[in-house]
């Protein structure tokens, strides 16, 4: 609340640490945060001449005059996205909205399986893409490409050798 008064801001989202519980959790959940900051940043989100928002659910703190002022909150709870659209919504009605690095302070255990992992991000993703095919295409070549490139180093060596070997041939 100190930051918040401090800063000057309407709603503030606090971004924890992540705790990691499975190895899939740890490889995937870091690329699938680093999608999501590339996305919307949080600096676009903290620039008051930017219209660009995201939000994350863990933690929003929001002034009691923007609550009263959001009155449309409670039509809200259909959205897949509804800390976005919280932060959206505020921006639009002209408050001032505020990520801040919370890492020292909050830590959230979202997944406990790659499968959970999946379900949440696939679902979140194709919401925060605007429910297009297309993207959600370039989106998935995207992230494979993360994975596909790293494999393809460690694979380097046998390549090669398949490329001298057709060359020879």
């Amino acid at each position: 609340i100190r930051y918040a008064e401090k800063v000057g801001v309407d709603a503030l989202c606090v971004l924890p640490r992540f705790r990691y519980n499975s190895f899939f959790v740890g490889v995937v959940l870091p690329v699938m945060i680093w999608l999501s900051i590339i996305r919307v940043s949080p600096l676009e989100t903290n620039n008051p001449r930017s219209n660009r928002v995201f939000g994350f659910g863990n933690f929003i703190l929001l002034k009691r005059q923007l609550v009263a002022e959001l009155n449309e909150l409670k039509n809200i709870k259909g959205f897949i996205l509804d800390d976005c659209a919280i932060f959206e919504k505020a921006k639009m009605a002209g408050g001032s909205v505020h990520i801040a690095e919370g890492a020292d302070l909050l830590e959230s255990h979202m997944y406990s399986s790659l499968r959970e992992l999946v379900s949440g991000f696939t679902k979140n993703a194709f919401a925060g893409i605007g429910f297009s095919w297309a993207m959600a295409f370039g989106l998935i070549i995207g992230v494979a490409s993360v994975f596909a490139v790293p494999l393809i180093f460690v694979l380097n060596p046998f390549l090669e050798f398949l490329a001298i070997s057709f060359i020879v041939i």
